[in-house]
Parts: structure tokens; C-alpha cells; sequence
């Protein structure tokens, strides 16, 4: 992404005397259409009653898991639920260097929102253990606008 000025200028104007910014966070894993169709590639066949219990055991765990995934880019992440998707949101805080970092390495990063996907390397590998092999996972934030304007 090309910034309007220089990044580190911008969100040090922008943090002003704060240490720290909080912004939201979505943790989501693939759809059901998405995970039969990796499956299929995986196993050769659709998924069994058994085979949703082990995938949906795995999404939970992983989702239990957030603050540590979380930890890997802020501080104090704080989960407040699903969404209308099904997804995992919260917030956490994040300083000038963790938000620079993640606008770094964001693999989309489009309308104050940088998505980070498990393909990309960002997620901790022990955390990834933990989704069947058939599952996705993404992480994205979202800048509050005011901020993504200025950069």
C-alpha cells in the first residue's frame, strides 16, 4: 500500500501523547462451502456427521485460543462474541510499532481494513495445529476511518 506520508510521521501525529490506539478485530474461519470443498480435495469425499464434529471441535478450540493468536500482534485483546457470520470480533490495543508491523505485512489491506490470512505466515504455527487441515482462518482489523484517511 502507498501512504500519503511518511507512516511512521502520520501515526505518531496521530497517537498524539496515547501509547496505544484501540481497533476492532474479526477472527474468521472458512464456510461450510469452503471447507467441504477442501475436504473433498483432502479426503476424496464430502464430509460425514463425524468428520463436522472434528471440524467444528478444532474451529472452537482455535477460537478459544484467540488471546493468544491475538498477543502475537497487540495487547490486551478482548473478544465480545460472534457476528451475523459467525465470526469471532473483539478489539485490542495496539502502538505505533504493532500497527505499522500489521500494515506491513497485511496481505489485503483496502477501506481501513488489513486481512492477514493463515497462508500468509503471520499465525502462530501452534495455533494453526489446531484447525483441521480443512479449515482457513483470517484475521482482520479495522482502522478507525480519521486514522485510515491520514495514512
Amino acid at each position: 500500500m502507498k501512504y500519503k506520508m511518511n507512516l511512521k510521521n502520520a501515526l505518531k501525529r496521530y497517537f498524539g501523547n496515547e501509547k496505544t490506539i484501540n481497533i476492532g478485530w474479526t477472527l474468521a474461519t472458512s464456510d461450510e462451502y469452503t471447507i467441504t470443498e477442501f475436504f473433498k480435495e483432502d479426503y476424496g469425499e464430502e464430509p460425514n456427521d463425524g468428520d463436522w464434529d472434528v471440524i467444528n471441535d478444532s474451529i472452537s478450540n482455535f477460537e478459544s485460543h484467540y488471546e493468544d493468536i491475538l498477543s502475537e500482534f497487540g495487547s490486551n485483546p478482548r473478544e465480545f462474541g460472534h457476528d451475523g457470520n459467525g465470526d469471532l470480533v473483539g478489539n485490542i490495543d495496539l502502538n505505533v510499532k504493532d500497527l505499522i508491523t500489521i500494515l506491513e505485512t497485511g496481505e489485503d489491506i483496502g477501506h481501513g481494513e488489513i486481512t492477514l490470512t493463515s497462508s500468509s505466515g503471520r499465525f502462530c504455527v501452534e495455533q494453526l495445529d489446531l484447525l483441521h487441515t480443512s479449515v482457513l482462518a483470517s484475521l482482520t482489523f479495522y482502522l478507525p476511518e480519521d486514522l485510515y484517511k491520514l495514512i
